[in-house]
């Protein structure tokens, strides 16, 4: 009994301290907000908070069904770490600033909206540098350019970069139009049924694009029914252990080695690809080195992929002499960075571009007037390519001839920003201000502020996206709150009023419109402006807009912008050329009708009702299925859709009359 007591005694003094420390660290910390000139909003746990992030966050959302929709100031919403994505620009607009912080027991957290606030960070490398220490975990087979900083980056950066150009781009063009090919052959084949497999399907495209253009490994096509040989010394394909490994990417980062090798079965076929995936790269890193030494100068398209140009790079500099001041600044990149380098390259570009073709597909999917619009686009380059037979795969598609006039076309290029702005895999950028480092000054709302030491910084794309300061909008009466949409919560039944004053839906958006601007909808108009010429009589011509330097930022922007943007634009317009040029996508409709037949004889009122019930059901669908792990990916749940030659849609365009966006 005695022992019982001194045990509860210790328990009660441990929760007492506890407390008492939590509270003392709220209210230094709060304190130290106050001085800073930064508006703050006071909160009990700080969301970088390890135990928070794997339980907390989870119990939270189980209780949410018990209580009324928070305000999107709440700290309910606050210590969330997705709320700039669930709630995106709410806050800023209800607090009256685009820059505030959050204060808890564990630190602050500042968040901006503010394209000058964003413009100030990210051009202070130094003053805010990239929480490295977040992406550690990353570097399982070496150090790379995500996961260093100060010297050692900047010789990552300069040895890296020149792998991700033109060779590169045309490698990946090739690959994805041959891909992409063999993919709308895939769909084809069951016409007749929805396809539900979008996700895993832009997953496959992206991974196999990938493989070849990274590794020069031909990973198959979707429809070719036949597996590869597995290699001697291996027990899984090169394909298997690289799609293994990405999808099972957190397990590896966060859990030691020795529990997946001896853990269940399944880490256990986690830690085979790890190794597997490891044995693969060594052997082609020594067959590349082997081969480039052979032959300098060769430029076959064999050393076209990443792994072959980083080579090249490597071997250009591992001559030059160190320098004892800063010797992590010179020299060539080792074996295990070579490694390091391709791998998180693979593991960045994979799954935010699969991510954003998943997120175009739907946009044009749900928003049939645009895809025309896109089509008709397509008709006008594809047809010009100069070529005495246009309609054959090899003219038609020519990387020389097409690519430059896809990847400058406004309308396509607004299309995917457009996306972009809305569904961008990432929706905040983490900074921060080191706590041995003085207190940053800032510009925000035209006054000086100063960030504490300490602070972590997080740079919300998803809420500087909807910021109505730099987006051209247009104001539906009648006035209510701002992006009511965005306070969804997926747990309660909503009834939102989509009318306008002519009791007509506006499906401008991918939800029902937002009656107070449409910010939160789908308008690639927004990012086209008409030129007009001098010269009298000289035709109009269109341009897109160029956005404040921070209020687009779905790459970032600075010096630690994404390396493969150009990598992801090539694709994805390659994607969006073979599929348009010759199909259209269209919402399945199954769940609702008995079949397409079904729709085939009704009129045109009952088809448009039958397409605004499977439009309102996919949007509900992303709204509450959406959410981060890696990226932001739509995950447990799918929008079906039916891939069809064009000309023989179901919802045609005498449906959609009067919609322009």
């Amino acid at each position: 009994m005695a022992k019982l007591q001194v045990l509860c005694a210790f328990v009660v003094l441990c929760a007492a301290y506890a407390l008492f420390n939590n509270l003392y660290c709220l209210a230094r910390n709060i304190r130290t907000a106050r001085k800073s000139g930064i508006r703050y909003v006071v909160v009990p746990v700080n969301s970088y908070n390890k135990w928070f992030s794997l339980l907390g966050a989870r119990l939270l959302s189980l209780t949410d069904p018990l209580f009324s929709p928070p305000s999107p100031t709440s700290w309910r919403w606050l210590v969330r770490g997705g709320w700039p994505w669930r709630i995106r620009y709410a806050p800023f607009a209800k607090l009256g600033t685009d820059t505030f912080m959050t204060v808890a027991p564990g630190g602050s957290i500042l968040y901006t909206a503010d394209e000058d606030v964003i413009r100030q960070i990210l051009g202070r490398m130094k003053d805010f540098p990239k929480p490295i220490f977040l992406y550690r975990n990353v570097d399982i087979f070496g150090k790379n350019v995500v996961t260093t900083d100060g010297a050692s980056w900047r010789r990552h950066r300069r040895l890296v970069a020149p792998a991700l150009g033109e060779k590169n781009n045309r490698l990946v063009w090739d690959e994805t139009v041959r891909q992409m090919q063999s993919l709308t052959r895939k769909w084809m084949k069951t016409q007749s049924e929805a396809i539900k497999t979008l996700r895993g399907d832009a997953m496959l495209l992206s991974l196999n694009v990938i493989g070849r253009a990274g590794f020069g490994q031909d990973m198959g096509i979707p429809d070719s029914g036949k597996e590869k040989k597995i290699p001697q010394g291996h027990s899984m394909g090169f394909a298997a252990a690289l799609g293994s490994l990405l999808n099972n990417i957190l397990l590896v980062v966060a859990l030691p080695k020795s529990i997946l090798r001896r853990g269940p079965k399944s880490l256990r076929l986690v830690y085979e690809s790890y190794m597997e995936f490891r044995q693969y790269m060594c052997e082609m890193l020594a067959d590349k080195q082997a081969e480039i030494q052979s032959s300098p100068e060769a430029s076959s398209k064999s050393n076209m992929d990443l792994l072959g140009q980083i080579i090249k790079g490597q071997e250009l500099h591992l001559l030059e002499e160190a320098d004892d001041k800063d010797p992590d600044a010179t020299g060539g990149l080792t074996d295990s960075e070579v490694l390091g380098n391709l791998f998180v390259l693979l593991f960045a570009g994979h799954e935010t571009t699969a991510g954003t073709l998943h997120s175009l597909l739907f946009m044009l999917a749900i928003h049939p007037w645009h895809q025309r619009r896109l089509q008709a686009t397509l008709d006008s380059i594809l047809g010009s390519t100069g070529s005495d037979d246009p309609t054959s795969e090899t003219s038609k598609f020519n990387y020389d001839a097409v690519l430059p006039k896809l990847i400058s076309d406004p309308f396509i290029t607004a299309v995917i920003n457009e996306t972009l702005r809305l569904l961008g895999p990432i929706p905040t950028i983490p900074k921060f201000v080191p706590a041995d480092s003085e207190p940053q000054r800032l510009m925000v709302d035209g006054a000086e502020v100063s960030v504490p030491p300490g602070t972590m910084i997080k740079l919300c794309a998803s809420c500087v996206h909807r910021n109505p300061k730099y987006w051209p909008h247009q104001v539906l009466p009648p006035p209510s709150p701002t992006h009511p949409l965005s306070l969804h919560t997926g747990n309660k039944k909503e009834k939102i009023d989509s009318r306008g004053p002519d009791s007509q839906r506006h499906w401008t958006s991918w939800g029902p419109s937002n009656p107070h601007n449409d910010l939160e909808g789908f308008r690639p108009d927004r990012w086209l402006t008409t030129m007009h010429s001098a010269r009298d009589g000289a035709p109009a011509f269109t341009s897109v807009i160029s956005p404040p330097f921070g209020a687009f930022i779905p790459f970032s922007e600075g010096p630690r912008a994404c390396l493969g943007k150009r990598f992801a634009q090539v694709e994805l317009v390659a994607a969006l050329a073979v599929l348009f040029s010759s199909y259209s996508v269209e919402l399945g409709v199954e769940d609702l009708v008995p079949g397409v037949e079904g729709v085939e004889g009704m009129g045109r009122e009952d088809r448009r009702r039958v397409w605004e019930r499977a439009a309102e059901e996919a949007n509900g669908r992303w709204r509450k299925h959406s959410s981060m792990v890696i990226t932001l990916q739509l995950r447990g749940s799918c929008v079906p859709v039916r891939l069809v030659p064009r000309g023989r849609e179901v919802f045609g365009e005498g449906i959609f009359m009067g919609h322009s966006g």
